[in-house]
């Protein structure tokens, strides 16, 4: 009984210590408009969603898959046309879309040649 009593209190006290570490850490911003790739949209798509289910939803702005990022999870990485739609308001309507999950631009491929 004393030695449940002790390992209760030890998984309190080192919850209690995680918490109180992850709440001193300075909050993550948001990527800025120029650490990412705003020509191209990665979707993580819901269940056996196809990508050429969003492609036709996203005609009009010609919306083309050019990959799977993950085959773990059903991401896959589209190109569109600019000239059609600002980038940040296709990424609002690939995001509210129902058979997506999450939506967002790739991060900027730095040039590791220097």
């Amino acid at each position: 009984m004393i030695r449940t009593a002790l390992t209760n209190t030890l998984i309190c006290l080192v919850a209690i210590g995680v918490f109180a570490c992850k709440s001193r850490q300075n909050p993550v911003s948001p990527p800025s408009a120029d650490t990412v790739d705003k020509s191209q949209i990665i979707a993580l798509l819901q269940g056996r969603t196809t990508p050429a289910a969003l492609e036709t939803t996203f005609k009009q702005y010609h919306l083309t898959a050019k990959g799977q990022t993950s085959r773990s999870e059903n991401k896959w990485i589209f190109t569109f046309d600019a000239a059609t739609i600002a980038p940040d308001d296709l990424l609002a309507k690939v995001k509210a879309a129902p058979n997506v999950v999450e939506a967002y631009f790739p991060p900027v491929k730095k040039d590791l040649k220097q």
